[in-house]
């Protein structure tokens, strides 16, 4: 006779709020076709081109935050990428709105670093190849800043429609507990 045991298997970091079901955590190939995974990886792209086009003069030091801004955006974009590919996204993510914060600041940074690269176009009026890869990364640098932005205003919605748990006290006598919050991975 065999028995079925529902088994709920947790690793609990040492951290609080991170806990994660083990038998959630796999891989998720279908994560790369909704929204969120297709922007993550324009976001991945457009950072790397932004990066690229920056250092393509590595003489002219005009372009350095262009640069900083294009590779900090490739790790942490490749980085929640890969947290929601492996679906292993802790719990502490959605609770303090990380990634939204993250995506905000890089789409500030963006920002500035578009016109960084956009004065750096216009004042190197000595020498074509410097325009042309500043242009290109003031380009690229402002559509990643669309990209970042997107991104955290559909994660922020997104997370505002998780419910949270509230303690209320009533005198009805049936009092049956919330259903317990587990990390939902936010796919738009």
């Amino acid at each position: 006779m065999k028995k079925n045991f529902k088994r709920e298997n947790k690793i609990s970091n040492n951290m609080e709020g991170i806990v994660m079901d083990s038998n959630r955590v796999g891989l998720r190939p279908d994560f790369v076709v909704t929204v969120q995974g297709i922007l993550k990886i324009t976001e991945i792209i457009f950072s790397i081109l932004s990066f690229a086009t920056a250092s393509g003069q590595p003489d002219y030091s005009g372009l350095g935050w262009v640069v900083f801004t294009g590779v900090l955006g490739f790790i942490l974009a490749l980085g929640f990428f890969l947290l929601y590919f492996l679906n292993f996204y802790p719990d502490v993510l959605v609770q303090y709105k990380i990634e939204v914060i993250a995506n905000m600041v890089l789409a500030v940074f963006y920002f500035i670093a578009g016109i960084v690269a956009a004065a750096a176009a216009g004042n190197a009026w000595f020498n074509s190849r410097i325009r042309g890869c500043a242009g290109a990364a003031s380009f690229f640098s402002f559509f990643s800043m669309v990209l970042f932005a997107v991104d955290a205003v559909l994660l922020f919605f997104n997370q505002r429609t998780i419910p949270h748990h509230t303690t209320t006290t009533t005198s009805s006598t049936n009092s049956n507990p919330p259903p317990e919050y587990t990390s939902q991975t936010a796919v738009y």
